[in-house]
């Protein structure tokens, strides 16, 4: 259903998925979360990704400019599998 027939069609849109969880918790939680839902649908996810991009996308920042994560290799792996682009972007003090 076109919600704007006379309207312009547009060529670029987004679609964003928050994990849920609280900010305070791991980068690493925030993803495996993310993760699930897309692994259950995987198929779609494969689908989609032929017609335009699907990425992870995270925020990391520290109040004093300190900070780090780790991402292990079993979520590395999983990220892989998919495969999706994991994009961190970074917001030091």
């Amino acid at each position: 259903m076109d919600r704007r027939p006379s309207g312009k069609i547009r060529q670029e849109s987004s679609w964003i998925l928050e994990s849920g969880l609280d900010e305070s918790e791991p980068l690493k939680l925030h993803i495996s979360k993310l993760l699930l839902l897309i692994e259950s649908k995987v198929e779609r996810f494969k689908e989609l990704m032929s017609v335009c991009d699907i990425e992870i996308f995270c925020g990391f920042s520290s109040e004093n400019g300190q900070g780090g994560f780790v991402l292990d290799a079993a979520l590395l792996k999983q990220i892989g599998i998919i495969p999706l682009d994991l994009v961190l972007d970074l917001y030091p003090s």
